[in-house]
């Protein structure tokens, strides 16, 4: 096995596990804008807000989802 691999893997799995408790904690809150600009061109922006209290949240919760679902 290439000596590379293993920490290769261990990076991604880490990326993938981060990305999949990001969303599931409803993290990242998305708001859209419809604005009229000064030359009155309509123009939509989009703001977005993380709310890292949730993700720490949906972290320190885990022992009493994986309880419920062995109940």
């Amino acid at each position: 096995m290439h000596v590379f691999f293993k920490p290769v893997l261990l990076l991604c799995i880490l990326i993938l596990l981060f990305s999949w408790v990001f969303v599931r904690s409803n993290t990242l809150e998305t708001t859209t804008e419809k604005i009229i600009t000064s030359t009155g061109m309509p123009q939509q922006r989009t703001r977005y807000v993380f709310h890292w209290d949730r993700f720490s949240a949906y972290i320190t919760n885990t022992p009493d989802r994986i309880g419920k679902l062995f109940k």
